[in-house]
């Protein structure tokens, strides 16, 4: 049974599928003022014809990070996913500006402006 069960195993493990889900939230103190806003990237991990689907990790990208890193000036407004690029990219806007992010199956992903 031993040799057996290790073949099901491997079987099972070659099956699953990686997926991500893109979670965008928001809050604002007064309107007009400062919307405070969080990025989360949850990934998922499915069986054998997306059966048993179950939550491996739950991230946060930093937004000070990332509006430093652009030199963004105003203070942050309008974040909104736009659509995905691939099954581990996908753009968003900021600011009126358009974002790529790359790699979210990496431990640091790639941040570009569009425009």
């Amino acid at each position: 049974m031993g040799l057996l069960w290790d073949l099901l195993r491997d079987l099972m493990i070659q099956q699953q599928t990686r997926c991500y889900k893109v979670i965008i939230t928001g809050w604002s103190i007064h309107k007009n003022e400062f919307q405070g806003y969080d990025i989360y990237i949850e990934e998922f991990v499915t069986g054998p014809e997306g059966c048993c689907k179950r939550l491996v990790e739950t991230r946060k990208f930093d937004l000070a990070d990332l509006i430093r890193n652009f030199e963004i000036r105003s203070e942050p407004f309008g974040l909104r996913f736009k659509r995905w690029l691939s099954a581990i990219s996908f753009e968003f806007e900021l600011c009126n500006q358009t974002f790529n992010v790359t790699g979210i199956d990496k431990e640091k992903p790639i941040f570009s402006r569009i425009r």
